[in-house]
């Protein structure tokens, strides 16, 4: 086979086609491969969420029972200053 001048330039380029023959049941194996992946992440990604949400519920209902049992003077009084002509 003859290649053409053309074609031994440094500019010159070359293809390769490839193509991938898989059985049917290597598609099957693959796709449910594939899904049992996607619905163990989806999964972890939603238990992650409900339990930081869950986390961050408890936190509230933490500080508020805090607040409430160390409820001092302070919680009800006010500071006011008074300058010298007012007093």
């Amino acid at each position: 086979m003859q290649v053409p001048a053309t074609c031994t330039s440094d500019e010159a380029f070359f293809f390769v086609q490839y193509s991938c023959i898989a059985s049917d049941e290597q598609l099957d194996t693959n796709y449910k491969r594939v899904t049992t992946t996607i619905f163990a992440g989806t999964l972890i990604c939603m238990l992650f969420t409900i339990s930081i949400f869950h986390l961050q519920q408890g936190g509230t209902i933490q500080r508020l029972e805090w607040d409430i049992s160390t409820i001092t003077a302070g919680d009800y009084s006010v500071e006011l200053k008074i300058n010298r002509l007012g007093y």
